[in-house]
């Protein structure tokens, strides 16, 4: 297939779905902004405390199981009835299992925290969880399709739904059952709408359980490692320092990662779909690799440089002078995500090339990297040198899948350079401008509302320095086919539609 025709294309919907996947982002933030800011007047601080401690420690219960069914048939070549249905049945099962867990702890975990209302409440979540396990197999046609837009109304509808449902029942109950109210509302039209918006109806088997189960064994292997890493760098600062310390490193690893979790999280899903179905269709991976990595580029540099460059005002704004400790964290964080573009992108590769056994035994190998380095910095150099070692372990990690992906797709540096260098010469150029201009550092004396201006007028003077140079850079490099393509055609097909 060539690269202009179902390449084109299948690079095109890729970022037409990632564009859904970062809407629904933005509106579920949204959304949670409107919702919290009336249950506040609404319910009572210890409400949110019971429903927070309950869900965290359902979820976590919950994160134990994790198979990645959904992954598995999305990078399968060729489906039929007897895997979808053997994915569905093994999806059922684990949420039986989980809920039957959480029902169990209910009492012992009511009765460890103090509380006797968590029972209930643990046992309502369970039933929550129990209820998502039964969605139906078949919305996987739309990760292999990419046709995002349904996944999208699948997320949105029940997210309006249990908001109104929590403010309704704050207002009538005033409870911490309200924002219960809300999830089951959430959970259980989310599954009713899997039935109604796609025709499959799944049937119980585990024919085919043994073409599933590598891949989900590996695929919890590696949630594990996830879990860990997420862990290690809270325990170990908390051990070793104080609960502020631990405070000022998660906000600023939290505001730090902007970039990964508001736009790298959301392509990653398109990007998993779209490699799959270019393995699927035959179309080179190495190809669509560098595509991939055209578009994170794009998106991440600029989003991560903007982050280092207004850490100052954007923490003043937002948290208050007494955050100042954090503002070196976050610049840190953000700049590192700025060279684990590949990394990222090369782990979902290799995952949707089934090879969860490398992913696994990188990521544990990293994962010892870590603890080791933060046991010997963190006495040390405390919160900076903290951010200071999971820094360098990150690029130790991007090299590492940098060479194996190349090593599988027969890449080399100089493919990946060809497509960074124009978002990076923009980058550097917006940089430059920005403190140049001493738009970084606005005055903190000129009031809230001027303050919030002079930021987003710097912001938007950043993307349009940004838009600038990648243009002119696209242009003298003879407008070859990238990101850059791909989101002008979009943003034509847009322009007609919202007139």
């Amino acid at each position: 297939m060539s690269e202009a025709g179902q390449g084109g294309s299948l690079s095109a919907r890729t970022i037409k779905g990632a564009g859904w996947l970062m809407g629904w982002r933005i509106a579920s933030r949204l959304l949670g902004i409107v919702n919290t800011v009336v249950l506040v007047r609404l319910l009572v601080p210890s409400d949110f405390g019971l429903v927070a401690l309950a869900t965290s420690f359902s979820f976590a219960i919950d994160s134990l199981s994790y198979l990645g069914v959904s992954d598995a048939l999305v990078r399968e070549r060729a489906l039929d009835r007897t895997m979808y249905d053997t994915g569905f049945t093994m999806t059922v099962l684990r949420g039986l299992l989980t809920t039957v867990v959480i029902a169990a702890c209910a009492w012992p975990a009511a009765w460890f925290f103090g509380d006797p209302r968590l029972t209930a409440i643990f046992l309502t979540l369970a039933f929550t969880l129990f209820l998502t396990s039964l969605g139906n197999i078949g919305t996987i046609d739309f990760q292999r399709d990419l046709t995002f837009g349904k996944q999208f109304q699948l997320a949105i509808l029940p997210r309006i739904a249990s908001i109104i449902v929590t403010m309704t029942c704050a207002l009538i109950w005033q409870s911490y059952w309200a924002l219960i109210a809300g999830m089951l509302t959430n959970r259980g039209l989310g599954t009713v709408l899997t039935y109604v918006i796609h025709p499959y109806r799944p049937r119980i088997t585990l024919r085919a359980w043994r073409r599933l189960i590598g891949f989900s064994f590996w695929s919890w292997a590696l949630s594990m490692t996830s879990l860990l890493q997420a862990r290690a760098d809270t325990i170990i600062i908390g051990g070793y320092l104080n609960p502020t310390a631990v405070g000022v490193y998660s906000v600023g690893g939290e505001v730090g990662g902007l970039a990964s979790s508001e736009l790298i999280g959301p392509i990653a899903g398109a990007l998993y779909a779209g490699f799959a179905a270019a393995r699927r269709s035959g179309d080179g991976l190495a190809w669509a690799y560098n595509r991939a990595i055209s578009l994170v580029a794009l998106l991440s540099l600029p989003a991560c440089a903007g982050i280092v460059l207004l850490a100052r005002p954007m923490m003043h704004l937002v948290f208050g002078p007494r955050w100042d400790a954090a503002v070196p964290l976050v610049q840190l964080f953000a700049f590192i995500g700025m060279f684990q573009v590949g990394g990222t992108v090369s782990s979902i590769l290799l995952t949707v090339e089934g090879m969860l056994s490398v992913n696994f035994r990188i990521e544990v190998a990293l994962s010892a990297l870590r603890i080791i380095v933060l046991l010997a910095v963190v006495p040390a150099f405390g919160v900076i040198g903290a951010a200071s070692g999971v820094a360098a372990v990150g690029l130790v990690q991007e090299a590492i899948y940098l060479v194996v992906t190349f090593r599988h797709t027969g890449l080399r540096a100089r493919d990946l350079a060809a497509n960074i260098w124009r978002p990076a010469l923009a980058t550097g150029g917006m940089a430059l401008v920005l403190l140049a201009t001493g738009l970084t550092q606005p005055p903190s004396d000129v009031g809230v509302a001027r303050y919030c201006l002079l930021l987003a007028g710097t912001a938007l003077l950043g993307v349009l320095v940004f838009s600038a140079i990648l243009l002119l850079a696209w242009l003298a490099s003879g407008r070859p086919r990238g990101a850059e393509t791909y989101l002008l055609v979009l943003v034509a097909r847009a322009i007609p539609f919202w007139r």
